[in-house]
């Protein structure tokens, strides 16, 4: 996917944060997860209600913080997390235009430019580059209470944020190479 490269390539020369910045949407997109709760809610599910369980089951590194609110839900883009935080939607929005016109027609989700983007700005920034998987499919909802309840706070102390990823199925191994301090939070999590 050249042009992802080439835009993310791009804004990060024009402004380096942009490079942390889609990574921290990608990590924010991919945190707001409910594994966790599907583990202890699983057993008292009705069978009747599988199709609500598959939702909950791929809700993380959907594009759902890229989604705007609808009279169905609100954004997670308003999230205590992501509130005047989260940038970099321009970036996305260009990316996806761009690829949509270089496919003739939407192929490629948001979820995954996003994940392609998250890999291509640390690349643009002289990190480390890893495959991305593709084949993500893209939310049609959000919700900004998994967003308030998921996503780690800044106020957090070590204990908080080792739990907080161990409820979403992390370690401190991942805890530790998602965060690079005093700046930036920045991820690069073994499962995406």
């Amino acid at each position: 996917l050249p042009a992802i490269k080439r835009i993310v390539e791009a804004a990060v020369h024009r402004e380096p944060r942009m490079g942390a910045s889609l990574l921290r949407l990608h990590f924010h997109d991919c945190f707001v997860n409910v594994t966790s709760i599907l583990h202890t809610t699983i057993l008292c599910m009705p069978y009747n209600d599988l199709d609500e369980l598959i939702f909950f089951v791929f809700q993380g590194c959907d594009g759902s913080l890229l989604l705007d609110s609808t009279s169905a839900f609100e954004t997670e883009k308003n999230a205590r997390g992501n509130f005047n935080s989260v940038r970099g939607f321009e970036v996305v929005d260009q990316i996806k235009a761009e690829v949509d016109r270089v496919c003739g027609r939407p192929v490629v989700s948001c979820a995954d430019i996003l994940a392609v983007a998250a890999r291509d700005s640390v690349l643009a920034l002289g990190g480390p580059t890893w495959k991305v998987r593709l084949g993500r499919r893209d939310s049609t909802t959000a919700s900004r209470t998994l967003a308030d309840s998921l996503l780690p706070s800044a106020s957090m102390d070590l204990p908080a944020l080792i739990n907080n990823f161990k409820n979403q199925g992390l370690n401190k191994r991942d805890l530790c190479s998602s965060l690079r301090w005093p700046h930036h939070r920045i991820v690069t999590m073994r499962y995406l």
